[in-house]
């Protein structure tokens, strides 16, 4: 729905198993922060931006920590291992808007 994308950069992706509950909800919230940051950066101050940057920087690297650390279970019998390591960048695909002239 919020039209992720999941590009695999080291190890096999194919082993995680991406229904795990956690993994999906921390996304989830971490695009629901970008939207909001989107929506709302334009209408806050100097003053007022510098808080709301702190306040959603502390809750990102919580939710990096908590999808650094998600333990995936593996798919189809697949064993992942502790060993196993799985690099990924995960995005928000984004339209680009049409400038006028």
């Amino acid at each position: 729905m919020m039209k992720f994308k999941i590009r695999p950069l080291q190890g096999d992706v194919s082993k995680l198993n991406f229904s795990n509950v956690t993994f999906v909800q921390t996304i989830w919230q971490l695009g629901k922060m970008d939207d909001f940051i989107e929506k709302h950066l334009r209408t806050l101050d100097k003053k007022q931006e510098y808080a709301f940057f702190h306040y959603f920087d502390g809750m990102y690297k919580q939710l990096q920590d908590t999808l650094n650390n998600l333990h995936f279970g593996g798919q189809k019998g697949d064993l992942f291992l502790k060993r196993d390591f799985i690099e990924m960048e995960i995005f928000k695909e984004r339209k680009n808007k049409k400038l006028r002239n």
